[in-house]
Order: C-alpha cells, then structure tokens, then sequence
C-alpha cells in the first residue's frame, strides 16, 4: 500500500489536511476495521476488549479499494500493535513495581541480602551498610564468609538452607568491617528461580546487640531480686521459727516444775531449731545452684498440722498482748486420714505457720480458726479457714505478689509469696477464697 505525499489525508497527518470523518468521540462506536471511503480505512486499537485508539491509514484514491489480504495484513498490524501497548504498560507496571520493591528493602531498619548458590552476595541494602559498616560496592560479590569472625570460609547455614528448603531463624555473632563483633538475629529462606530451582538464599538480619546486653541486665536484675526476696523471706521465717522458740522459752520459764509441759515444750523448742537448720540448708543449696529433691520424705500431714498448731500458739498471745488485750482464737481440727505425702516437712510446716498468723492477725477481735486435712483427686488437701472480715477483689488479685502486704510497717508482704513459692516446689499448689464479712480460707494442694 503506497501513500502519496501529496493527499488530503496524508497532508491531515502532518497537520496541514482536511480532518478525516471519525473524531475520538466516537472512538467507542468503532469495534471493527472500516473503510470509509476509497483509499482511507480506520481500525481500533484494542487492548483487554477495550478500544484504546485507532488508527487511520490513507492512500491515492486512484489506487482502488483495499484487497481482502491488505484488509488482512492491517488486522495483524492492529493485533500487534495492541500486543505492543499492552507489553509497554506491563513494562510500566513492572519497572514501577520493581521500583517500590527496591525502596522499600532499602527502607527497612533491618538488613536483607541475598547470596547465590555459591555464597557471593547478590543484594546488599542501605540497612546492611550500616549495621555492618560495608558499603554497597565493598560487599557486592563478596563471599558471605567475611561477615563471620575469624578465617571461616564455610557459612554453616547457607547450604542447609538450600537443601532443606525451609526457613531458618537463629541467632549468631557476625563481624563489621572492623571486626568488632555484633550479635545478630538471622531468618533465612531460600531463593527459588524461574524453574522453581533454588538459585540463593535471603537473609534478613537484625542487629541484637544492644537487645542482648538488656535482657542480660535484665537476668542478673532478676537473680538479685529473686535473692532479695528470698532473703527476705528466709528472714520472715526466721522470724516466725525465733518467737516460737522464744516464746515457749519464757513459757517453761514460768513453769519451771511442771515436767511433762517442760518436756512437751523442749521437743517443740527443738523441732522449731531444726526447721531453722532446713532453712539454713536451703540457702546452701540456692548458692550451689541446685535443688534436690532427694531429700523429700513421707510426711504425715495430720500430725503435721497438730505440731503446726502448738508451735504457733505462743505467738498468738504474744500478739493479744502486745493490742492490749486478750483476743480468743478457737481452733477447730478436722483431720480426716489421708495418704502419706513426700515433702519437706520444715517447708511445709512454714507454710502452714503463714497461714496461720495471717489468720490470727486478720481476726483482730477473736474468732474461729478451722485446719482441716482431706483428700482430693490425686491431691492431699490442708484447708485453713478463718471467721475474719475477708478481702476486696483488689486484695485477692495482689495477695501472693512479693513485698505485698496489708499490715502496714508490721507484715513483711512475703509469707504468702514465699509460701507459693515453697509449694511449687514440692508440684503443689494452693488456692484461695475470700468473701467480705464471712472470712477467708487458704488450701494447700500435695500431690499424692
């Protein structure tokens, strides 16, 4: 098809010709190739079934009509130039697309690499420059090996990576470009190709340095909070074994020739110097870092709570007296049989003690105090009830938090926390219920 240089319609073209008889108005209406007059055809640029333009071809009227191969010939040309513009928006897309990739990698706080099969770095972004101190042209095709202290040439992940085909997450130390060492949190996948053959792995890398450093500090802070407390709660036993004994010492003091009490009193002054010993021995072993469960014996909870009960009742009237008055505590004991348990007896009697004062000082004006021993599923059961006021739902969330305390200047905050503690120990647990105005009562659970 030949256009002559000289027609209207190929003058339009070069902006001094008559406009042809289609306008983009109506560009819509033109869903197939068309020849308007001889000589001039116009076809539609078609992209997705939508009409994105047209074309309009001109020649010599005198040349004659188009033939049908010319009227084919142009139909190729139309479906490949709407292939040609489909391809530059794809194009379009893609560079766009692989730009907002490559920000936002260099975005990212965190480093992200890529290496190949062979361990060369492939892609290094802003992130990996400063973490490691090595500019983009320094570790560009540079083996991974070099981030590693020493002489290390094999990088003992990148080919478990590539084999197992799965994503990696570990914690290493690496080296800057100075040596210094870093502490780093690395996730690693594999890199698949076109062919889904694994062709390198990402690795994205997060300097933990300064959050290693913290969580250490935080560790050694927790060991000394955690020996403080237990200090504090050794002291608070201490306390309790000490005005046993010296309450019982003035006791026998008083009654120098009665006997029976005199040797009644002695057996329990030494039972109470002996629990001092286990919790002497328990310091011991916190220092040596361990803790022996070897040392559990069969324990009847019964008599433990009945030789509980005496050590303690000196306390409580050292207590009335200092108020100034005379309380009356009436100490029921429902001890049904059950099972031996394996314990620490001096542990568990401690804990027993806690419970104990803790009722007697919550009955400020007398009341009832009720121990009682059952079984329960797989658990030996101590029940301490007493008739005092009960706690707010405030106090219940609180009452084994450490240091936590309602006494004022006279209670430590420790005995239930320490108690707590002590049980877990031993696999057990125990429970509380509380209710205003009714009293409240604490249960010991050992398994059996």
């Amino acid at each position: 098809m030949r256009v002559t240089p000289n027609s209207d319609r190929c003058q339009y073209v070069y902006g001094s010709g008559v406009a042809p008889a289609w306008q983009p108005e109506y560009l819509g209406e033109l869903h197939e190739l068309q020849e308007q007059e001889v000589g001039h055809v116009i076809g539609p640029l078609v992209l997705d079934g939508r009409n994105i333009g047209a074309i309009s071809l001109a020649r010599d009227s005198h040349q004659g009509r188009l033939v049908e191969f010319e009227v084919e010939l142009i139909r190729m040309v139309l479906e490949y130039l709407g292939m040609a513009v489909k391809n530059s928006q794809l194009y379009g897309e893609i560079k766009e697309t692989k730009g907002y990739l490559e920000n936002l990698i260099n975005s990212a706080g965190d480093a992200i690499i890529t290496v190949d099969t062979e361990g060369l770095i492939t892609s290094w972004n802003a992130a990996a420059e400063r973490i490691f101190c090595l500019s983009y042209e320094e570790a560009i095709h540079h083996h991974l090996s070099t981030l590693y202290p020493g002489e290390q040439q094999r990088v003992p992940w990148l080919f478990d990576v590539m084999n197992d085909c799965q994503i990696k997450h570990f914690e290493t130390r690496l080296q800057q470009r100075d040596g210094s060492p870093i502490e780093c949190s690395l996730t690693l996948s594999p890199l698949f190709g076109a062919h889904d053959d694994v062709v390198g792995v990402l690795a994205m890398i997060k300097d933990v340095t300064q959050d290693k450093k913290l969580r250490e500090q935080l560790m050694q802070s927790e060991k000394l909070s955690a020996l403080g407390e237990m200090a504090a709660g050794v002291a608070h036993n201490f306390k309790n074994i000490l005005g046993t004994i010296l309450g019982y010492t003035e006791y026998l003091l008083e009654a120098p020739d009665d006997q029976a009490e005199i040797e009644d009193g002695l057996v329990i002054i030494e039972k109470a110097a002996r629990d001092a010993t286990q919790v002497v021995q328990r310091i011991q072993t916190y220092a040596r870092g361990s803790s022996d469960a070897d040392d559990f014996e069969p324990t009847d909870l019964r008599q433990l709570v009945k030789e509980t009960v005496d050590v303690t009742r000196p306390i409580w009237k050292e207590q009335a007296q200092q108020q100034g008055h005379m309380k009356v505590i009436d100490v029921n004991l429902e001890l049904d049989d059950i099972p031996l348990v394996r314990s620490r007896a001096a542990e568990i009697r401690e804990v027993v003690t806690n419970l104990i004062i803790n009722a007697v000082d919550a009955m400020v004006q007398g009341g009832s105090l009720t121990l009682s021993t059952y079984e329960e599923g797989d658990y030996a059961c101590i029940r301490v009830t007493d008739t005092g006021p009960g706690m707010t739902e405030e106090v219940q969330r609180r009452v084994f938090d450490p240091f936590f305390t309602t006494k004022g200047n006279k209670g430590t905050g420790l005995g239930l926390s320490v108690s707590h503690t002590q049980l877990k120990g031993h696999g057990g647990h125990i429970d509380m219920k509380s209710e205003l105005g009714v009293g409240t009562s604490f249960t010991i659970k050992l398994p059996i």
